[in-house]
């Protein structure tokens, strides 16, 4: 009797399913991976890898982040809040059912996490009465038209040590690198405005009042808006036109960066009360507002008698309902009068951010890293160390083309993840190949691509030849796409991929070699790999020492509110000095250090004051001078450690940097 095989399938897997080779690998990195993935921000210019599993796209499938007609149907009407903010009302040709689809320009997940989304144009709805079946009216940037996820881009890599800095986790990349890492945040402020509260006029002019950036302005120097609080004593000084177009000492300050998205305004008084010159930006909003309820109300209201409302629509009717006055009720309140009595104004800010020193990027193997500095070497005493190494100081191969990441040539040994040199080794195949062919007329690359696919997956070539058979007018344009953009490998995460041997074969059989680099002796494999970046950044790590309240320990108290409200624009949790640091310190026998730093840091609150304020003082190049205070919290515990074991503790003069 014959043995038939059993089929082996990927269906018992989730996020593995995203990574190329995935057998190959220790199983721990590739569970690293798993907690990567759902830790990665979305990129505002991500790509398809050149090497993937054809999971990509089943990710995209049961996604939430774009928004795709399950049938066909017609327009009715179209309602903008503002051109970042709208909503189009169709009804279901076969259902019959209305629905109300709400899209924007951007979506906060959680704290400043968030993605943009790519909408159709206000004015592109004037034409379009009909939507098709399977249409994509809205998805984020992390999918292509076809629903691949796109959670990366292909960096030209190499494993080398870039002036000695890709040492452990330190990742060098260039600055091309760092731009086309650039994710989006979606940061969401709400400003509370009190009865006794107004906006200073930082973005208009004596003829228009603007507290806050218009919808589509970039904040300016860092300050989304101020805001004041009368007191009748200093009324007057405080309300003049010049004084409210400038910042005082007692004002709230709402710090941030990028472009505000929307403004949205919560307001239990009506808008035609809000008659002050201060309120004009923040009355029209409201206006306009009220103006989105009353249509989206007005032309749900047949087909709400028919019973014709989907559950979406049927919530955004009430929604909007209850924020408008009508005859049969009044509008409700947005909050309670407990907690304010005026206003609460919301503003969604989105900031790009590229990739910058201490940012961590990892590829699909576990491979994590921090971006490191690149010290440049120093012509004098005054250069300071280059924070993106820039694309000119990157490896540079003979034909004049810059790698754009270094890794760590250990990286792989240590972590046991080969399946990132497959890849790297698959995609510089892939590249070598392409350069050599990149100058031949169409039917000898039609002839290359063929070979390189047959080479390297027979599915694949299959399925591409027959793609371009079914579209022979627009041959050539199809293959310039694939020298031009680079060829997709398809590489199986655990069955069917190729195997060691294989891959040997390949470099044999198409004659492949490893990369010559300008002033390096020794040809490396120069190829791409898929870089995808987590949330961890620098700017939520850096923090000031607060050298105000102490608690008994004699450590300042942790005072993150403002910072988390953005009042602050840094945090000033307290920054200890730890036992890794200690420990630092120790093994270079620098005990003197150790002993200045745990008095002027973590013990007395006068020293620390007193040092701020000389650092404030010290005139440039000068001595800093400070007296140590006579009382430490450090000194006084360790007294009371020692009486009770019967000993005393004295002063010393001996020098301990000597000891």
């Amino acid at each position: 009797m014959e043995k038939v095989e059993e089929k082996q399938t990927h269906d018992f897997l989730a996020e593995e399913l995203l990574v190329p080779n995935c057998n190959k690998n220790d199983t721990q990195r590739i569970q690293m991976f798993t907690n990567h993935i759902n830790q990665a921000v979305v990129l505002t210019n991500g790509e398809i890898p050149l090497v993937f599993t054809r999971f990509e796209n089943q990710i995209g499938d049961v996604s939430s982040s774009y928004v795709q007609m399950k049938e066909d149907c017609d327009v009715i009407k179209v309602i903008a809040r503002n051109a970042r903010r709208y909503s189009v009302v169709v009804q279901y040709k076969e259902s019959k059912k209305v629905d109300v689809i709400q899209l924007t320009t951007s979506t906060n997940l959680t704290e400043d996490y968030g993605f943009k989304n790519d909408i159709p144009e206000l004015e592109d709805w004037e034409s379009i009465t009909e939507i098709g079946k399977n249409t994509v009216l809205s998805s984020s940037t992390a999918y292509d038209a076809c629903m691949n996820l796109k959670y990366g881009v292909n960096l030209k890599t190499v494993y080398y040590c870039n002036a000695g800095m890709t040492f452990e986790d330190s990742i060098v990349i260039s600055e091309s690198a760092a731009k086309k890492l650039t994710h989006a945040t979606v940061s969401k402020y709400q400003i509370p405005v009190n009865s006794n509260d107004l906006l200073l006029n930082l973005y208009g002019d004596k003829d228009h009042y603007l507290g806050l950036p218009k919808i589509g302005e970039e904040i300016k120097d860092g300050i989304l808006c101020g805001r004041r609080r009368m007191v009748n004593m200093t009324m007057a000084s405080q309300l003049n036109d010049e004084a409210l177009c400038k910042i005082m000492s007692t004002d709230s300050i709402y710090y941030g960066h990028g472009v505000v998205d929307d403004i949205f305004v919560y307001c239990n008084r009506d808008a035609e009360d809000l008659n002050d010159p201060v309120y004009e930006q923040l009355r029209d909003i409201i206006f306009r507002q009220e103006a989105y309820d009353e249509e989206l109300v007005k032309t749900l209201d047949p087909y709400r008698d028919q019973g014709l409302l989907t559950a979406d629509a049927a919530f955004a009717y009430t929604r909007a309902k209850d924020s408008i006055n009508t005859d049969d009720s009044p509008r409700k309140k947005w909050l309670s009068e407990n907690s304010f009595d005026n206003m609460v104004v919301e503003v969604t800010v989105v900031d790009e951010r590229p990739a910058m020193i201490g940012s961590k990027i990892t590829n699909r193997y576990g491979g994590k890293g921090v971006i490191s500095v690149k010290v440049p070497e120093k012509k004098n005493e005054d250069e300071v160390p280059v924070l993106i190494v820039p694309d000119i100081q990157m490896p540079e191969t003979e034909n004049g083309e810059r790698a754009e990441v270094c890794l760590n040539s250990l990286g792989v040994i240590n972590r046991i993840n080969p399946g990132a040199l497959y890849e790297l080794e698959i995609t510089a195949i892939v590249k070598q190949w392409l350069d050599r062919w990149r100058s031949s007329d169409a039917d000898t690359k039609y002839e290359k691509l063929k070979e390189l696919l047959m080479s390297l997956g027979y599915e694949e070539y299959e399925s591409v030849n027959k793609f371009i058979e079914e579209h022979e007018d627009q041959r050539d344009e199809i293959v310039n796409e694939f020298f031009e953009k680079g060829v997709p490998i398809h590489m199986p995460p655990f069955f069917g991929n190729i195997q060691f041997e294989e891959l040997m074969d390949v470099r044999e059989a198409l004659k492949i070699e490893d990369t010559k680099f300008k002033g390096i002796e020794t040809p490396m494999t120069f190829g791409y790999m898929y870089f995808i970046k987590l949330r961890h950044e620098p700017s939520s790590k850096m923090s000031v020492r607060s050298c105000g309240q102490i608690n008994q320990k004699g450590v300042p108290n942790k005072a993150n509110r403002n910072y988390r409200n953005r009042l602050s624009p840094y945090s000033n949790t307290p920054v200890r000095l730890g036992e890794q640091e200690l420990a630092n310190l120790a093994l270079i026998n620098d005990n003197k250090s150790v002993f200045e730093m745990l008095d002027f840091h973590s013990s007395n609150k006068a020293d620390r004051e007193q040092l701020i304020s000389e650092l404030l003082q010290k005139e440039p190049g000068g001595n800093l001078e400070v007296k140590k205070g006579s009382y430490s919290t450090v000194k006084e515990l360790l007294k009371a450690y020692f009486t009770v074991l019967g000993l005393r503790a004295e002063p010393s003069d001996i020098d301990n940097s000597k000891a």
